[in-house]
């Protein structure tokens, strides 16, 4: 079950154009495309008549035509062409999903309509920022879409996992997060002491740094993060974050995670670099190294899966690694319970 009541990230804004663009969202067909003014549009991909994919028809102006047996369907969702019939019913609609963009992502609110509030979507570090070079991409796992949040909500895996890819330091493993709770999400913090740079090619310094990783993490499942690599001694000046004078670079990137089903999860991200701080070709190597780690996450989730698939009754040892995971699984069940409320009319919680 996931949450509806909630912004998802369904495509790249790049992405969105006067084509059909067809995406599952929560196990929902959607169909994304542009009007002629350029909004985005996100309408039901399921003809009213024979439930065709309204994704295989083809643009008339801002109208959809299923291609099926030609029923036209306005932006708003109505029929308002039947061929061979001039009586239409009210019934004869899809339903349009509301939309907004912000970030260089395409967001869909699957929940009511009502609730659908713009300024619930965070701020996230994306393509079109003038402050900084972000490299775009994406990838689907055949897992569920809980393992990859968690996955994304405790870092002590890059020692191990992303040995090959970012050559994180030990230190990853053993130290210990700040977790705190903010609005609908958590803020997960740490610094790393005078540990070896990860990879030259994401710090541009081969000298042992401070680190101090930062980022919020919001239901339903979208990660910002910066990390700012210091000069030595820079935690011990300032353990509530990195010192201003002390910064010598600083990463950034977005990530957010949209279930298509119960069996698949589409995983977006930017990665990149503030742009006082690098090159074109220096982001490119910042993406090229980030998706090589995302290449070894999507292996260890995906067997997760399949050894979850086999083994239905076995649980999850929790260790204290794992406190952000707690607590977020925690403010989503919390979630769930007030849309739940919603439904059912009560206007309270249990």
């Amino acid at each position: 079950m996931f949450l509806k009541d909630c912004w998802y990230v369904a495509a790249w804004s790049k992405d969105v154009s006067d084509g059909l663009l067809p995406v599952k969202i929560i196990g929902q067909p959607v169909v994304l495309y542009r009007l002629a003014s350029g909004e985005a549009i996100a309408l039901e991909d399921r003809c009213v008549h024979r439930l065709a994919p309204l994704s295989c028809g083809k643009r008339e102006g801002d109208d959809l035509r299923c291609m099926y047996h030609g029923l036209r369907f306005a932006p708003d969702g109505r029929c308002v062409e039947i061929p061979g019939q001039d009586i239409i019913p009210p019934i004869a609609r899809v339903y349009r999903y509301p939309v907004t963009e912000k970030g260089g992502w395409v967001w869909i609110w699957p929940g009511d309509p009502q609730l659908a509030d713009a300024g619930l979507v965070p701020d996230v570090i994306g393509p079109g920022n003038p402050d900084w070079k972000i490299i775009t991409s994406q990838i689907d796992y055949d897992a569920h879409a809980d393992l990859v949040i968690d996955n994304l909500l405790d870092f002590s895996h890059l020692t191990y996992v992303h040995a090959n890819s970012f050559a994180a330091d030990k230190q990853w493993a053993e130290k210990r997060p700040k977790v705190e709770r903010i609005e609908r999400g958590l803020r997960v913090s740490r610094w790393l002491s005078t540990a070896p740079a990860m990879r030259p090619a994401l710090t541009l310094y081969g000298q042992p740094v401070d680190t101090y990783q930062t980022y919020d993490f919001i239901a339903p499942g979208i990660l910002t993060m910066q990390i700012a690599f210091c000069e030595p001694g820079s935690q011990k000046r300032s353990d509530d974050g990195p010192p201003v004078d002390g910064i010598l670079r600083v990463n950034g990137n977005s990530q957010a995670v949209t279930p298509i089903d119960d069996h698949k999860t589409r995983y977006f991200f930017g990665l990149g670099s503030r742009s006082a701080d690098t090159s074109d070709e220096q982001v490119n190597m910042i993406g090229k190294v980030g998706l090589a780690a995302f290449t070894e996450d999507r292996q260890m989730i995906e067997g997760q899966q399949q050894i979850m698939n086999i083994s239905p009754g076995v649980r999850p040892m929790p260790t204290n690694a794992d406190i952000a995971i707690t607590h977020f699984h925690s403010i989503i069940r919390e979630l769930a319970k007030q849309e739940a409320a919603r439904m059912d009319g009560s206007g309270t919680t249990a």
